[in-house]
């Protein structure tokens, strides 16, 4: 079968708007992870704070058991959204590309700061889990874990944006930066203007990401001509109605994350 080569905007347009989707998602549910875990343990969730492009957290009142406490996030917002593969899985759409990448963005960006927690003493809760006991070496191997996991199911659901093992390297680097780098683009140039960063700091990591990003397509391409897995998915027809839907719920996502983050005393009642 001929690979559609003719339409890699369109697949980066959908693949755009389902990371941006779905990578906030995920960050809604890791949040929910930490809030639940507070609620089990009789504490009080005072609000939540989302951002598509800053830190998001949910302030509360004191919690007893920590470890539960940071564990909330990886557990919810990373492993429960594996369900969002099994849910594409049966159903194999455009449309739950959103869901699938909730699942491999969250995925990926949490073995990120798996791996790094045993190196760097920045507050994130893996590092905070080993300052309170958890074996760096488990923290590692799980981020591992995530790595495998998150990697496969994005290069397993690659074709219901229009990408297979048939389309061409040039194909999966356009669409695959295309398709993921503006939101990041747009996460610096937010932070410069809000002056929480600064312009030389941004255009490294963009430069970084641009890279990760290259590398991620040509694993994509090479894995997914070596392992007949990675082919189990049928190229799906891409139509513009997709990208619209998508980047419609997009769009109505982040205004509610958004409006659920306003302050309550900025709520006139």
């Amino acid at each position: 079968m001929r690979d559609e080569e003719g339409k890699p905007l369109l697949s980066a347009l959908l693949l755009l708007g389902s990371f941006t989707f779905g990578y906030n998602l995920h960050t809604f549910l890791h949040e929910l992870g930490h809030a639940i875990s507070i609620w089990v343990q009789g504490g009080t969730v005072h609000g939540f704070i989302l951002h598509p492009f800053l830190a998001s957290y949910a302030p509360s009142t004191y919690v007893p058991d920590h470890v539960l406490l940071y564990l909330g996030g990886a557990l919810i917002g990373g492993t429960g959204t594996v369900l969002f593969a099994f849910l594409a899985w049966r159903y194999r759409s455009p449309y739950l590309m959103p869901l699938v990448m909730a699942c491999a963005a969250g995925l990926l960006t949490t073995s990120r700061w798996m791996f790094v927690a045993p190196f760097t003493d920045v507050f994130t809760d893996y590092h905070s889990l080993i300052t309170l006991g958890a074996p760096p070496v488990v923290i590692f191997l799980w981020g591992l874990l995530f790595l495998v996991v998150g990697l496969t199911v994005f290069i397993l659901y690659l074709p219901l944006v229009g990408i297979s093992h048939r389309s061409s390297l040039v194909k999966h680097l356009i669409v695959i930066e295309l398709g993921i780098l503006p939101y990041q683009v747009g996460a610096r140039l937010y932070c410069i203007l809000t002056a929480d960063a600064d312009l030389q700091g941004a255009v490294s990591r963009v430069m970084y990401q641009a890279v990760a990003l290259a590398i991620l397509a040509c694993l994509s391409k090479w894995l997914s001509g070596r392992i007949p897995f990675l082919r189990s998915v049928e190229m799906a027809p891409i139509r513009k109605t997709h990208a619209v839907v998508v980047w419609a719920v997009a769009a109505a996502f982040i205004i509610g994350m958004l409006l659920v983050s306003i302050p309550r005393d900025m709520v006139v009642t």
